[in-house]
């Protein structure tokens, strides 16, 4: 029911979406770049205004240091198992995207261990907007952040090297739904692989992931600093061991034992607008947090709350206001 309900959701955005696309914004970004007529690959440069719908299964780049604005309609085709592989938009820097007021723009990887966006190590991509939209699915990869890899019970492991580690992320405002199928999270890295800090300071943020978080690391891996001190984010996690954001619980190997995510700190202010974390059905870790049996990582702060576990009922934060709706046992609402 909650992924029936989360695509509605994605749905949704898309009929919104290219309903107001529809409007005479052409006043505010002029588009230089049409996807459609793109044959080769191609790297966007500082000011580059994107739109169309890319027809080759060609690599989209933006150059280190650039600012592009994405202004509508599919930025890369379907996730797919197979090859070619590559994620949908490589940074190769610093990188900004814009999405531009009233459109929708889809961003999917080819390939099934690789990012929607990747982001390189020791660089940060921020992701700025108002109502424009956009939405990211992955498999195995993060749909923002790093690429993962497969391990099978005997130890053997099919990593995606060139794009598994990443770098800082950095969301200031947009509207950003976005899933992963297995093992990876929305926002942050995929299975055996490294992340940045994560920031998140404004927009709205919808994301489910199978098997992993909806924000933070997941199975082998680790990130940085989680801080969102801002933005309208509702987050699943559909395992029983994983919290929507944080560290995932374990995976047990034949070959090579349990393998734990974790974070350095993550830390939640009164800045939110409203917050709502889910978990697993089932679920006894908390929704926001580390996951089953993760001792590695660091503190967990909601609001002047330290390390809270799977019962609290919202005492010792400083602003904000916990609620749990009504026949849930996993799901943590929280508001100013």
């Amino acid at each position: 029911m909650k992924r029936k309900f989360f695509f509605l959701l994605m749905a949704a955005a898309l009929v919104m979406g290219f309903a107001a696309c529809s409007e005479d914004d052409d006043d505010e970004v002029v588009p230089n770049v049409d996807l459609s007529t793109v044959t080769s690959d191609l790297t966007l440069n500082d000011g580059d205004v994107v739109t169309g719908r890319l027809k080759e299964d060609v690599k989209i780049s933006i150059a280190d240091g650039a600012t592009v604005t994405f202004k509508g309609d599919t930025i890369m085709g379907a996730a797919v198992f197979g090859s070619p592989c590559w994620p949908a938009v490589t940074c190769k820097g610093d990188a900004t995207i814009v999405l531009a007021d009233g459109t929708t723009n889809i961003v999917r990887p080819l390939g099934s261990c690789y990012p929607g966006i990747y982001v390189p190590v020791g660089k940060t991509l921020t992701i700025r907007g108002n109502t424009g939209i956009l939405i990211v699915r992955a498999e195995r990869a993060a749909s923002i952040g790093g690429g993962g890899s497969i391990i099978y019970n005997n130890g053997e492991s099919l990593f995606v090297n060139d794009n598994a580690d990443c770098g800082n992320i950095r969301i200031e405002g947009g509207v950003i739904y976005a899933s992963v199928g297995l093992e990876a999270a929305c926002i942050g890295a995929g299975t055996e692989a490294k992340c940045g800090d994560i920031t998140i300071i404004g927009g709205k943020i919808i994301a489910q992931s199978d098997n992993g978080v909806a924000i933070g690391s997941v199975t082998g891996g680790s990130c940085g600093k989680i801080l969102i001190t801002g933005g309208n984010i509702e987050v699943i996690s559909t395992w029983k061991k994983a919290p929507a954001i944080g560290s995932s619980g374990w995976l047990e190997y034949d070959k090579i034992g349990k393998k734990y995510g974790k974070f350095e700190s993550l830390t939640i202010t009164n800045g939110i607008t409203s917050l709502k974390a889910t978990g697993g059905n089932g679920s006894t870790v908390p929704p926001i947090g580390k996951g089953a049996e993760d001792t590695s990582s660091g503190d967990v702060n909601i609001d002047g709350k330290v390390n809270p576990d799977a019962s609290w009922t919202g005492d010792g934060m400083k602003s904000l206001k916990l609620t749990k709706p009504e026949g849930s046992n996993n799901t943590w609402q929280l508001e100013r």
